[in-house]
């Protein structure tokens, strides 16, 4: 992930909104670098490594698994 582009990418957004300048905002950049490096660290991975079945295990309904991390980027 190249997140020099991103930080880049983020402080021509927060300068075409007129905000670059503002206290606080100029970590901002490096702040949704780093989240994106966690909300895309998956994208490189093969689920089907990650994902695998429960050996011998046999379900006809629906298993819940709760507390799973799900980000949705529209």
């Amino acid at each position: 992930m190249d997140t020099q582009k991103i930080e880049a990418g983020i402080r021509l957004v927060l300068e075409g909104i007129g905000i670059a300048d503002w206290p606080g905002v100029q970590e901002t950049p490096a702040r949704i670098a780093e989240m994106y490096q966690e909300i895309f660290a998956g994208l490189g991975q093969d689920p089907r490594k990650i994902m695998t079945p429960i050996k011998g295990e046999e379900y006809d309904e629906m298993v819940l698994v709760k507390d799973l991390p799900f980000y949705s980027m529209c």
